[in-house]
């Protein structure tokens, strides 16, 4: 796969890249909150195992159902800042609604109303990942995507780390529900610095954008309608990806049942484990950065999804938890590659003219499998056994490892014209 020429970043992009940075910096204190508490917080309420399962799964069905209708918006939209910016408004509030909800409505509804407002987050969540992603891609340059993104996903996991350290000593020291209350709106605050950061960023004019993109590539209105279907080389990704996330978001539910249920360790274990998990993933997401331009990227994918689907099977084998978390360690580190190296994937099948339309259809085909994940591996655990589940994640993530090496991609090559349908369908 060929690389650009190292070259000096304009001024316009170096100021991006700062902001990129300071944005998932934000981020990533609402993001730890968020992907830690708001489960526990529904618990606290007194929710039932039904509506905790909506707080998890609900918002993948939303974008499996929302997801290429907002694909349609991104793609008429002449400003895709603009409207990321206009979709993030709703979404961030959201998390000011959820620290109000205690004050406003009695104790036996409040469950219910935050569920609905994660429900609800999901359909300008739908718009603005897509709006955004295309607004990155536009940004950076293909040479720079996988340093740029390595970086924003170690600062992601530095941020949240800290952030759910601090978490504990808030929950700690005040009462329920205004410790919750708290953090969430400590996490609405720093989403308001995010959004900031966004506001700022600036796509450089056509013809100033580096040579693998060029202008007339980005004139899009009478270009024809790609089938996707057809594309070979997308569908070859999307497969070896989907297979991938189907083994990993099936193991959602798995992995508390073994340690808890089967095991029955302790919360300072399961707190060790998953902190061992997100700082070595900090480190694989850095370090990948000094070696993604010497291999394919879907070789990288395929040896570290095979390694990483080691991680369920000896998870299900091991009951020392001192082994459990080293085993937690070395997976971490192969889950920080493919973290960055699938969004570097994406970015090179897809053809420019059409980012909005193949990153919204790949996204519907992925929360396709974080929905299905977790109802196939809670449906084996309950029919088989939890070891069992887990071995079948195990070999999921392996069979998608081997999906990337035996079924490969190659870049998109811009002397190529898509297979295109027309633009009546």
């Amino acid at each position: 796969m060929s690389r650009e020429p190292s070259v000096p970043d304009a001024p316009i992009l170096k100021q991006n890249v700062r902001l990129l940075y300071w944005d998932i910096a934000w981020f990533g204190l609402l993001f730890g909150i968020s992907a830690n508490f708001l489960v526990v917080f529904v618990a606290r309420l007194n929710a039932s195992p039904w509506l905790l399962s909506v707080v998890t799964s609900g918002p993948a069905l939303v974008n499996v159902l929302w997801q290429l209708p907002a694909t349609r918006i991104v793609e008429r939209a002449p400003d895709a800042r603009r409207l990321t910016l206009q979709a993030i408004y709703p979404q961030r509030l959201g998390f000011l609604l959820i620290v109000l909800i205690p004050f406003f409505l009695p104790r036996t509804w409040q469950a219910y109303a935050i569920v609905a407002v994660i429900l609800l987050q999901g359909i300008p969540t739908a718009i603005m990942f897509v709006a955004f992603q295309t607004m990155f891609t536009e940004m950076i340059p293909r040479g720079r995507m996988a340093a740029v993104v390595g970086t924003r996903n170690a600062l992601l996991g530095v941020t949240s780390t800290i952030m759910v350290m601090l978490c504990g000593v808030v929950l700690t020291a005040m009462p329920f529900p205004l410790g919750y209350q708290a953090l969430f709106f400590v996490g609405f605050l720093a989403s308001l610095g995010s959004l900031w950061c966004v506001a700022r960023l600036r796509l450089e004019a056509p013809e100033a954008r580096s040579v693998d993109a060029p202008a007339t590539l980005r004139a899009e209105p009478a270009s024809p309608a790609p089938a996707i279907m057809r594309d070979r080389n997308f569908l070859r990704f999307a497969l070896s990806s989907g297979t991938l996330h189907l083994g990993m978001f099936m193991t959602a539910p798995l992995f508390p049942l073994y340690w808890v249920g089967s095991l029955g360790l302790s919360d300072g274990w399961i707190s060790i484990f998953v902190t061992t998990l997100s700082m070595t993933s900090i480190l694989g997401a850095y370090l990948v950065r000094t070696v993604s331009h010497r291999w394919h990227v879907g070789v990288i994918l395929g040896v570290s999804s095979l390694l990483f689907g080691s991680f369920p099977i000896l998870t299900s084998l091991l009951t020392n938890p001192l082994l459990l978390a080293s085993v937690a360690g070395f997976a971490g580190i192969w889950g920080g590659v493919i973290n960055v190296m699938l969004f570097n994937a994406m970015t090179e099948v897809i053809p420019p003219q059409h980012r909005a339309r193949y990153i919204g259809m790949y996204t519907w085909m992925m929360n396709i499998a974080v929905f299905a994940g977790p109802i196939i591996g809670a449906t084996l655990a309950e029919t088989s056994s939890v070891q069992f589940a887990l071995i079948v994640a195990g070999f999921l993530r392996v069979l998608g490892g081997l999906f990337f090496v035996r079924l490969p991609f190659h870049s998109w090559d811009h002397s190529v014209k898509p297979v295109t349908a027309p633009a009546a369908t």
